[in-house]
């Protein structure tokens, strides 16, 4: 019960992520790759983005 509970939540949020601007889906996946905490600043080095626009990407997430 417990592991279709989770599966379930997976699949909530693979949709919503698949619902975001290709931008904000792009941001995300950089961050991911950091890790589970992150900082605009290091994640608009990587992503080769403003800080001003790194945040834009992430504002709709």
């Amino acid at each position: 019960m417990i592991l279709a509970a989770r599966g379930n939540v997976v699949e909530l949020m693979a949709a919503q992520i698949q619902k975001l601007p290709p931008s904000t889906q792009e941001i995300l996946q950089l961050a991911a790759c950091i890790s589970n905490k992150f900082d605009v600043k290091t994640l608009s080095i990587v992503s080769e983005k403003s800080l001003p626009e790194t945040a834009l990407c992430l504002w709709g997430a």
